[in-house]
């Protein structure tokens, strides 16, 4: 599996809105998802997503996108990009956490 990072822009959203471009945000989600990680970790990935598109004034486009991520975006949708994609199907996924349990 090609291991090398490739973003697709904002997917099934414009790169661009009334001028303003909301490639920056979008290609930092496309990392974090191609990296992977825990479900917190995907969480926090939609939740910046969500925050850095508000910031740009946009928060019902914001809206839009996060619901699209948090319905779709999951290791269980047989899509190209998912939640840990640079990994095989066998690893791809969640990750365990290495914070340990509070006591």
């Amino acid at each position: 599996m090609d291991d090398e990072f490739k973003s697709d822009g904002c997917s099934f959203f414009p790169d661009e809105i009334n001028g303003i471009s909301l490639l920056p945000p979008c290609v930092e989600h496309d990392y974090a998802y191609w990296m992977g990680g825990t479900s917190e970790d995907r969480r926090a990935a939609d939740r910046r997503l969500y925050d850095r598109i508000c910031k740009l004034g946009m928060p019902v486009v914001a809206c839009a996108m996060y619901r699209a991520v948090r319905c779709f975006g999951g290791r269980f949708w047989p899509r190209k990009k998912h939640w840990g994609y640079q990994f095989s199907k066998k690893e791809y996924g969640y990750a365990t956490s290495t914070v340990p349990a509070a006591a």
